[in-house]
């Protein structure tokens, strides 16, 4: 029976074979240790590439493609990054940003926007609003005007 426990009549072998048993127990359970984190980084990773690879969701009718709506650690915090599909050039786009618990701020772009010209911009968010909770953040065009003094509004903004 204490053969069973490692303690083998010829004493030092026996002690010596429980401590590589040991060992080798401490090295399996630091390999399945690192599976675990590597099997957890892997799907975070994953999850992360399958958010950022979505489209953001449309506004119907604005005749404006959003390509970015996020949350930025750098300053100004928020990105919006669009491009005017209309025929004609923009001169003001409007967003409303809205987040889990509804409309977090409303930003107001001014320019010439020519047809098809990808727009990158950053706006501030308001003062108490952290970008840390913004990861899930949709812009809604809420007003499109054009250079020859038409516009649309959206009739559905939040």
């Amino acid at each position: 029976m204490r053969a069973a426990f490692g303690a083998a009549p010829d004493g030092p072998v026996a002690v010596a074979q429980g401590h590589a048993t040991h060992a080798s127990h401490k090295k399996y359970v630091r390999k399945s240790r690192i599976v675990r984190y590597g099997l957890l980084v892997i799907a975070a990773v994953a999850a992360a590439s399958a958010g950022a690879a979505a489209d953001p969701a449309q506004t119907p009718g604005s005749n404006v493609t959003v390509t970015t709506c996020h949350a930025q650690l750098d300053k100004p915090p928020l990105r919006i990054a669009y491009t005017n599909v209309a025929a004609q050039t923009a001169v003001e786009v409007d967003f409303t940003v809205v987040g889990p618990v509804g409309a977090i701020t409303s930003v107001r772009d001014i320019g010439k926007f020519a047809t098809g010209t990808p727009i990158n911009h950053v706006f501030d968010l308001p003062p108490d609003t952290s970008p840390l909770g913004l990861s899930s953040a949709k812009c809604t065009v809420t007003k499109v005007r054009y250079a020859d003094g038409t516009s649309w509004v959206n009739p559905n903004s939040p």
